[in-house]
């Protein structure tokens, strides 16, 4: 457990992690002889001790520790502590079954919110297509082939199908959205659109408006000062930095906020942002690239990738 490059291990090992780790977490807990050692283990592993030094240093010798832990396992006995006085908020769920075009789209949007290599992404335009034209009015099969098209590069296609879409859906945050993505695509593959890149944000800012909380319109607004390549105004900036309070988990987000604030002399700011990536045990890379990041004796600050999120295409 101390050793592991979580982002190597098999989908077995990774089962077995967590449920040790879960099990080891809480021997640590409520096991009294074991008190303040995990505190002990986390501040060493905060502060950039290998993981393996670090739990030696804490736990002692680690042989010993998988010993007591085993018997722990193997009790008949569990502690717990009971919490009172928190009333936790409660909402209702709302469960709806889907119309029948939905219900035979639905593996085709599985698919599509899959990663997509060349040949992939030609077939699901073919498939996309078809489903078009058994469903020519339906929201779903429009949005579908819209993407598909433009994963394809078929932007005029693309922007048809869209625009099919916003015939039915004239408020549709995401077909709004997808809008500006074409015709950032066009302005990328040509350099060719209406009004350049002030025209892209315009429409950016339209999807913006139709759903005020949705991350996907207010980090496009940012991509697209940095792909015309001038400097980010405060507002794309505070924009940016609303996109992931709304999407916490969004780790592209996080890296490129981060980038924007190191450049406008805020390391510090930088740093709070990118502290849930410092100790990232899913992704070494994205581990040691946050710690790059934040190291003044460091080569710089890597180059940001944009990225186009399955779940920010379409949803």
């Amino acid at each position: 457990m101390f050793a592991a490059d979580i982002g190597k291990m098999s989908d077995s090992e990774t089962s077995s992690f967590y449920s040790y780790a879960w099990l080891l977490t809480h021997y640590l807990r409520f096991e009294p002889k074991r008190k303040g050692q995990l505190n002990a283990y986390l501040r060493a592993f905060a502060a950039g001790k290998p993981p393996m030094d670090a739990a030696t240093g804490a736990f002692g010798t680690v042989k010993d520790l998988e010993n007591d832990l085993q018997r722990y396992m193997n009790s008949s006995k569990l502690s717990y502590s009971a919490i009172s006085g928190i009333t936790m908020p409660t909402q209702s769920i709302v469960i709806e079954a889907l119309r029948a075009p939905e219900s035979d789209l639905m593996p085709l949007y599985i698919r599509f919110l899959k990663p997509h290599d060349e040949a992939e992404i030609a077939k699901f335009v073919i498939d996309a297509r078809a489903a078009a034209v058994k469903y020519p009015a339906e929201p779903r099969a429009l949005e579908l082939l819209a993407e598909g098209e433009l994963d394809a590069e078929q932007l005029a296609a693309a922007s048809k199908a869209n625009d099919a879409l916003l015939a039915i859906r004239a408020t549709d945050a995401r077909a709004l959205l997808r809008h500006a993505r074409i015709a950032a695509a066009q302005m990328r593959k040509s350099e060719d659109y209406p009004g350049g890149w002030k025209a892209v944000r315009s429409l950016i800012v339209k999807a913006n408006r139709a759903a005020p909380n949705d991350p996907f319109p207010l980090s496009k607004y940012f991509d697209a000062y940095r792909s015309e390549g001038i400097p980010v105004p405060d507002l794309a900036g505070a924009g940016l930095n609303r996109a992931l309070e709304l999407s916490p988990q969004a780790g592209d987000l996080r890296f490129t906020l981060a980038a924007y604030l190191i450049e406008k002399d805020k390391r510090d700011e930088a740093r709070i942002v990118l502290a849930p990536l410092l100790n990232e045990p899913h992704s070494p890379e994205a581990r040691e690239m946050a710690r790059r990041m934040l190291d003044p004796s460091g080569p710089g600050i890597p180059a940001i990738k944009e990225s186009e999120e399955k779940n920010g295409k379409s949803q």
